[in-house]
């Protein structure tokens, strides 16, 4: 599904760290592919600071929030 959202702005490799490693580090030592996948983010995504709304919408769909307010309180 992510996938789908990030289209080229993502690439799917195996779930251990080597893989995710040298991943990022390919895209990171390539401009052009640094380049064309922010692009691609920024496109799909829109401007950095789009994670927040997202988060804010699953927190208040999901109860995140309702649980994080009963912990806040637990702790004190």
């Amino acid at each position: 599904m992510q996938k789908k959202l990030l289209g080229d702005a993502e690439i799917l490799v195996d779930s251990n760290a080597e893989s995710l490693a040298d991943c990022a580090l390919k895209i990171l030592n390539n401009k052009k592919l640094y380049k064309f996948m922010s692009e691609a983010g920024v496109k799909r995504m829109g401007s950095p600071g789009a994670i927040d709304a997202i988060i804010n919408y699953a927190a208040e769909h999901n109860g995140w929030d309702a649980r994080d307010r009963l912990y806040a309180k637990l702790k004190d």
